[in-house]
């Protein structure tokens, strides 16, 4: 995927995929903003991140979803998650 910062994103996990109701995010670099959209590109939860720790996203209804990772304005991450 061109323009994402590949070396920022390394060890960034989303899991598990598919999900069922909470996705469980990880290694995602203190100071990040996480984004989730759903499929017509709403933004449907913003999380500023405080630190690399285990973070979960709970009641995600069935659908398709974008989460995008930004770091000092650079998208570093962005990959699609389905919630069954």
């Amino acid at each position: 995927v061109s323009g994402l910062d590949t070396e920022q994103a390394t060890g960034i996990q989303a899991f598990p995929v598919p999900c069922v109701g909470q996705l469980q995010l990880e290694g995602i670099p203190a100071g990040a903003t996480v984004v989730l959209q759903d499929q017509a590109g709403a933004t449907v939860r913003e999380l500023r991140m405080t630190s690399a720790q285990l973070t979960v996203i709970d009641n995600l209804t069935p659908g398709v979803y974008v989460v995008t990772t930004t770091l000092d304005g650079h998208i570093i991450d962005r990959r699609r998650i389905l919630s069954l």
